[in-house]
C-alpha cells in the first residue's frame, strides 16, 4: 500500500524521478529504520542440537564472526558502505556494526559449535551436551 501525496503522484510512466523520489518519501522513515541493531533470528531444536538462523543479508563471510564466551556466543558483523563517491539521498540498506549475544550456558564447549554463511543467512549448529545416564540408586528409609 502507498500512499503518495498528490504533488508527489507521477504524472505520466516516464517520469521515474518523481515515482523514485515518492516511494521514499511517503513513508515514515521509522517503518525501515534498524534503530536497535537486532538481528533477526530463528531458534528451533531437534534432540542432538539447537539451530539458529540469523539474517545477515549482504554481508560477507570475512565480515562475519561467532565466537563462544562465557556460555554467551556473540555474533559480530560489520558491512561498510559501498560507496563514499555519492551523497545519500535515502539509505535503507544497513551499513555499520551489529552485534547480538546469546545465552547458551557453560556446558557447550567450542567444539560443539558450528556455523555456515550462504545467501544471507547465518546457520549456526550448537550441538546439546551429552547427558549422563541417571542410574537409579535405592534410598534407605529409616
Amino acid at each position: 500500500m502507498r500512499f503518495y501525496s498528490k504533488n508527489l503522484v507521477p504524472r505520466n510512466e516516464f517520469d521515474y524521478l518523481d515515482k523514485f523520489l515518492a516511494d521514499f518519501l511517503a513513508y515514515p522513515t521509522t517503518t525501515f529504520a534498524r534503530s536497535n541493531n537486532a538481528l533477526n533470528t530463528d531458534v528451533y531444536e531437534n534432540e542432538q542440537a539447537y539451530y539458529l538462523c540469523v539474517e545477515l543479508p549482504g554481508f560477507k563471510k570475512e565480515d562475519v564472526s561467532v565466537e563462544l564466551d562465557n556460555g554467551y556466543l556473540i555474533i559480530n558483523a560489520k558491512k561498510d558502505p559501498e560507496s563514499d563517491e555519492f551523497k545519500f539521498i535515502a539509505q535503507e540498506r544497513f551499513s555499520g556494526t551489529i552485534k547480538r549475544s546469546y545465552y547458551v550456558g557453560n556446558k557447550v564447549a567450542y567444539e560443539d559449535v558450528s556455523a555456515s554463511l550462504q545467501d544471507g543467512l547465518l546457520k549456526i549448529v550448537i550441538n546439546k551436551p551429552k547427558q549422563e545416564e541417571k542410574s537409579s540408586k535405592m534410598i534407605s528409609i529409616n
